[in-house]
């Protein structure tokens, strides 16, 4: 693998648009993974409010780790023939997984939406619920708030926190290893 490529290969999949070199169309931009499932989100529900409210699936969660992994076994020039493990390749490359990534991304939404005044549009339409709507048979669709919930549990993070911004981005600061 040629020199310094490990190095942009981190920085791509930590989030930050890298020049590719690419002879005659010099000027393109490579983005991670992260960046454009983001804007996916965003293309179809243009409404923030719609994208915030509804959580991702495990689903597209476990997708977005495998094809996350196979970029960065491309990477290293490895295949998943020569058995190395997932943790030894991020160590080399320096990325923590997307997952926690993505908790990161939702813990700093909803920071940003504690922060705001309790009679902003975005808080009414995040965080308060609407009691009298019936729901459908079976079992309830997990809401945005709810794995918010879950988030700060799992990570032992109180919500009072994100009042103060510099504490707040400590608490869930995702090391890159």
């Amino acid at each position: 693998m040629e020199a310094g490529s490990e190095e942009r290969h981190a920085a791509l999949m930590r989030g930050a648009a890298i020049s590719m070199g690419c002879g005659a169309g010099e000027g393109r931009r490579a983005l991670s993974p992260l960046t454009s499932f983001f804007q996916e989100q965003r293309n179809h529900s243009p409404n923030i409010q719609l994208s915030v409210k509804r959580p991702t699936k495990r689903r597209h969660v476990q997708q977005l780790s495998v094809a996350e992994m196979r970029m960065l076994r491309w990477f290293c020039g490895h295949t998943r023939r020569d058995r190395v493990r997932n943790e030894v390749i991020r160590d080399r490359v320096g990325v923590a997984p997307i997952e926690e990534k993505l908790i990161q991304h939702r813990l700093r939404w909803f920071g940003h939406v504690q922060r705001r005044p309790p009679e902003a549009p975005v808080r009414n339409g995040v965080l308060e619920r609407v009691d009298n709507v019936k729901r459908g048979r079976g079992r309830p669709k997990l809401t945005w708030d709810e794995l918010v919930k879950r988030d700060l549990k799992d990570w032992n993070i109180s919500k009072e926190i994100a009042l103060d911004r510099s504490a707040w981005r400590l608490a869930i600061n995702v090391p890159e290893p």
